[in-house]
């Protein structure tokens, strides 16, 4: 791949993260 592609796969992993990270700290998971 070149560096733009891994640039563009970077950005969407990082939001991808981003949005789990938050669903789960709004999720009700954490709650026993």
């Amino acid at each position: 791949m070149n560096r733009v592609s891994m640039t563009f796969a970077c950005h969407v992993t990082e939001s991808c993260i981003g949005s789990v990270a938050s669903y789960v700290q709004t999720s009700p998971l954490w709650t026993p």
